[in-house]
């Protein structure tokens, strides 16, 4: 069924598929036009783009538009909107989300994609499904910065680039997910909180993409957030944290990456096959350990989760390698038998794709990972990091 709008200023309609509920532009506008849906009190900005290419678009409220009307504003272009139906939430995706999401989606690609017979070197694999996937990621890198935002790492974090890195200011670029006044008034923060995947279910269940094994990793993603908000606090009150909480947190940790398999495995309409995503799962699980050995100092300046840096914290400097390594080595043997579960020739492509970039992370050769010098007194670190950086500071401006 599909509801008529109204006309734009060549006479051609523009029209809403209430079925998908979402907003679908069919015509591009050559200047900035406000449509209005009577029924639904909702208003589809276009905004005029310099190359005169597609216009960008973004759904306000009656209010909202009004009052831009009035001062002369106008929306953001560098936004992606979906509304959500049931609260009507204008769900908007920073320029910068979708940045980190394009690294993430690259790697998926080169690495997932061979398991469901598909070419990434073939632009129409890659493109056919790119939409979505482009989105579904950056939404969850977006609310995965919320998420570490509520961290709260503690002031005295000074780095080099802390006073020019955009990602520690305010900035045009960098858009969480928005709510007008009178929608912040019916959907309280908690809410928010116990579903921050709502608008995009909605949207993937109007896309017809949406499984009982993808609300699972909906329920994942959510408890590896409330884990991690635990567990940092913890460290920052010096309170004990168990070996079962921390190793969950990390098994749920690579969510997103089974979130878009199984969107992959609606999309190309092929079956799941458990074992696959078992040994992937595996392989993720590999990868982030041994990100976290990379970025283990990175991690206890901003106070996010380490595997590493939580172990120190429950067993001391002394044990926590002997309990890193116990944990990789079954991770490693499981690994093994799985990988010989697969047919050669994927054997050989995954193995081949482990060269190219990700390495001893998937490939999980533990002879390749490096545990780094083990920081027992974080306050003490991130005060020698802030004193360090006040001091090339003061000598660069001397030298100026």
């Amino acid at each position: 069924m599909t509801r008529k709008l109204g006309k734009c200023n060549h006479e051609k309609e523009v029209t809403v598929t209430s079925e998908e509920q979402s907003w679908m532009v069919l015509t591009p506008e050559l200047s900035r036009t406000v449509i209005q849906n009577k029924q639904c009190d909702k208003f589809l900005i276009q905004n005029k783009q310099s190359d005169n290419s597609v216009p960008l678009c973004t759904i306000l409220t009656r209010r909202e538009v009004t009052q831009g009307i009035r001062d002369g504003s106008s929306p953001p272009l560098a936004t992606l909107s979906y509304t959500d139906s049931r609260r009507s939430e204008p769900l908007s995706i920073g320029l910068r989300a979708m940045e980190k999401a394009n690294t993430i989606l690259e790697d998926f690609c080169r690495t997932y994609f061979m398991f469901h017979d598909m070419d990434v070197t073939d632009p129409h694999h890659i493109f056919r499904y790119l939409p979505i996937l482009y989105f579904t990621e950056a939404v969850i890198y977006q609310l995965d910065e919320e998420n570490e935002a509520k961290l709260e790492p503690p002031q005295i974090m000074v780095t080099e680039s802390s006073s020019s890195d955009p990602a520690t200011q305010h900035h045009p670029g960098k858009m969480a997910v928005t709510y007008s006044d009178d929608e912040m008034q019916t959907y309280s923060d908690e809410q928010k909180e116990a579903d921050p995947f709502n608008a995009l279910r909605q949207l993937l269940i109007s896309k017809r993409l949406m499984t009982e094994k993808i609300e699972l990793e909906f329920k994942n993603g959510v408890e590896y957030w409330r884990l991690e908000r635990k567990l940092t606090e913890s460290l920052k009150l010096d309170k004990p944290v168990t070996e079962e909480e921390v190793f969950r947190t990390m098994m749920l940790r690579s969510s997103d990456y089974r979130i878009l398999y199984h969107i992959l495995c609606a999309l190309s309409h092929r079956p799941l096959d458990e074992d696959r995503l078992e040994f992937l799962s595996v392989a993720e699980l590999l990868g982030e350990v041994a990100d976290d050995l990379l970025d283990y100092e990175e991690d206890v300046l901003k106070n996010t989760f380490n595997l590493l840096r939580m172990l120190v914290h429950t067993y001391g400097p002394t044990e926590a390698p002997t309990r890193l390594a116990e944990f990789l080595s079954a991770q490693e043997k499981r690994y093994q038998e799985l990988f010989e579960n697969l047919e050669p020739g994927l054997q050989k492509r995954f193995q081949k794709r482990c060269g190219e970039g990700r390495g001893s992370s998937a490939s999980g050769n533990l002879g390749s990972m490096t545990i780094p010098p083990l920081i027992v007194d974080e306050d003490a670190f991130r005060n020698q990091v802030r004193y360090n950086s006040i001091v090339r500071h003061a000598v660069a401006v001397n030298t100026m």
